[in-house]
């Protein structure tokens, strides 16, 4: 924690604080972090805050998820890694006002890294 609690304070003291980035800061969802809205809230280049994000994993502040998306972008499903997502996921299109269930397999969807804030030695709800 005190390596974790350093590297806060370094970063910290280089960023002016402006009441947009502290809402920024304050609006970031516990139960989904992701390196970009990192970035945007700090004002941290993107590699900065992936190891930010990466160093509080090892901590033990945030456990790392991903995510697998439709074709319409919307979450299909989500897991501690991908090995760990289902086969196939499925999801709802709109085709022509009507939507229909259709199922992918889920190694050609895209997927996307995130991080849960873990309160207490457990992961926010």
């Amino acid at each position: 924690m005190k390596s974790f609690t350093k590297f806060l304070r370094r970063i910290s003291s280089r960023l002016l604080f402006s009441p947009d980035r502290l809402k920024a800061i304050e609006d970031l969802d516990p139960s989904h972090i992701y390196v970009e809205n990192v970035r945007a809230a700090f004002g941290l280049t993107t590699g900065l805050a992936k190891r930010f994000c990466e160093l509080a994993v090892r901590q033990g502040i945030l456990e790392k998820r991903v995510e697998v998306l439709c074709p319409n972008n919307v979450v299909a499903k989500d897991a501690a890694s991908v090995e760990q997502l289902p086969v196939e996921v499925s999801c709802w299109e709109d085709d022509g006002g009507q939507y229909e269930e259709r199922t992918y397999a889920t190694n050609i969807l895209k997927k996307m890294e995130f991080y849960v804030l873990k309160q207490g030695g457990a992961v926010w709800p």
